[in-house]
């Protein structure tokens, strides 16, 4: 029994190997198609990686150089957010986007914000990332905190505070996690 589970993981250790040396052998067709300035087929064989549900960074980066070389920059500008998502420090990747941004036919001035969205996106910008974990499970332990004064109070009228306050630090909660949550997504 021990001689099949060691042929087993042994078999799926060379599976998994030869599967990383496939894509390895794509990404890099894929480069030299961009390379000798074969565009199209650079396209396709960073697709084809990403059919794998392999996804980095240089992939999308390279994705995008490419359809950028064919002056196709809405896919180009996707790929470069995608890009983004994955390491937003990425300079390269910046700095291309904001070319690419730049070469668009239909510019688009994004319409003012009210006042209500503004404050909300300054105080949603305030904190960092790991700031807002913080805050979150504050809110979650004073939810549950204000949940078990609800149900240990004794007259209707606390029941009825805690109640509201509770269900006020939980939608005020999940709306900034949220909201946070959409802002991070905007690049801009």
């Amino acid at each position: 029994m021990k001689y099949i589970a060691s042929f087993l993981f042994l078999l799926i250790t060379l599976f998994v190997k030869g599967q990383d040396n496939a894509l390895e052998e794509q990404f890099a067709k894929a480069n030299q198609a961009y390379t000798s300035e074969n565009y199209q087929m650079a396209i396709s064989n960073y697709e084809q990686i990403l059919k794998t549900d392999v996804h980095s960074v240089e992939v999308y980066y390279n994705l995008g150089n490419s359809y950028y070389k064919l002056n196709q920059i809405g896919p180009a500008i996707y790929n470069y957010e995608k890009a983004l998502m994955l390491d937003t420090g990425n300079e390269d990747v910046l700095n291309n986007l904001q070319f690419a941004k730049q070469m668009r036919i239909d510019a688009v001035d994004s319409l003012p914000e009210n006042e209500l969205e503004s404050r909300a996106t300054s105080i949603a910008s305030s904190l960092t990332i790991d700031e807002w974990a913080y805050l979150s499970i504050i809110l979650l332990i004073i939810t549950v905190l204000l949940f078990v004064l609800y149900y240990y109070s004794q007259t209707a009228g606390k029941k009825r505070l805690f109640f509201l306050l509770m269900i006020l630090f939980a939608i005020g909660g999940n709306y900034l996690h949220h909201y946070r949550f959409l802002c991070s997504k905007q690049f801009e």
